[in-house]
């Protein structure tokens, strides 16, 4: 997923569709992209944002298989 955090960081956020939250990855100022793990995740569907105080992205879809 890339990012530009600006001059804030914020976290990744990936949810399982039931909405539980799986994974929280904080993310420093400026940083342009970001990598996570998915070798924690089961296979599904999943949701992944980027949240900041000022900042909330549109969901993209992973798909674990």
């Amino acid at each position: 997923m890339n990012l530009n955090a600006g001059n804030e960081g914020g976290s990744i956020i990936v949810n399982d569709m039931a909405g539980r939250r799986v994974i929280k990855q904080p993310v420093a100022a400026g940083t342009p992209s970001v990598k996570v793990s998915s070798s924690e995740l089961s296979k599904g569907v999943y949701l992944v944002h980027f949240e900041s105080d000022n900042n909330f992205s549109k969901p993209v879809k992973l798909v674990i298989e």
